[in-house]
């Protein structure tokens, strides 16, 4: 567990709160693209964030790719996903 703390604190993130103007994006994000609400909530948080890409393995997510002005939605290039050794 430390390890995947360690990452997290030592990444480039951002972190954005959700709150109820979140909500109502992500509401909106679902219905107009037809997808589960915590995928549409990661649409409207990097709205929120101000981000310019958002990079996802995420199906839903990623067929909305250059429709939201401003974010681009896209796979990540090189390794996509780490793994930690939890048996440490």
């Amino acid at each position: 567990m430390q390890l995947a703390v360690d990452y997290f604190e030592s990444a480039d993130l951002l972190y954005v709160e959700a709150g109820r103007q979140e909500g109502v994006r992500a509401a909106q994000v679902a219905r107009e693209w037809n997808m589960k609400g915590a995928d549409a909530l990661h649409i409207a948080l990097a709205e929120a964030g101000r981000c310019a890409q958002l990079f996802t393995l995420d199906g839903d997510q990623l067929k909305v790719g250059d429709s939201i002005p401003g974010l681009r939605i896209c796979k990540p290039l090189g390794i996509a996903q780490g793994e930690f050794d939890l048996e440490q």
